[in-house]
């Protein structure tokens, strides 16, 4: 019996307390060893704070493409637009000008006709 107190006095673990301390370890070592093995020592914080950062980059190099693409595509619809109606304005101003000289040619036609007809009259002797 005495053999028995002594064991109990002495606070042996049980096996199922020392797996679960060995996991409670290995978990609590598991990401920090990771992190330092694949991210050249950094903490798994500092680890996730580069990879948020190199993220935010590259969705502000993103946003700059498409910006630019964006900007380049309304460009090319602005100098349409203004290619369009500056054609327009020519076809209009052409026809005007043709209307233009025709009311001046019909306006200047009949003193040329009677300057042409008193030419052509025979002359009295």
């Amino acid at each position: 019996m005495s053999d028995n107190k002594k064991l109990e006095d002495l606070q042996i673990p049980t096996l199922t307390e020392v797996i679960g301390k060995e996991n409670k370890e290995e978990h609590e070592l598991k990401p920090a060893a990771k992190s330092t093995a694949f991210q050249g020592g950094l903490s798994a914080s500092e680890a996730l704070e580069k990879h948020q950062q190199e993220f935010l980059t590259l969705i502000e190099d993103i946003a700059e493409d498409v910006k630019d693409e964006l900007n380049m595509q309304m460009e090319g619809i602005v100098r349409k637009a203004i290619n369009s109606a500056l054609n327009e304005i020519l076809e209009q101003s052409s026809t005007l000008m043709q209307k233009a000289m025709m009311h001046q040619l019909q306006s200047s036609l009949p003193p040329i006709l009677d300057i042409v007809a008193e030419d052509m009259k025979p002359i009295e002797k």
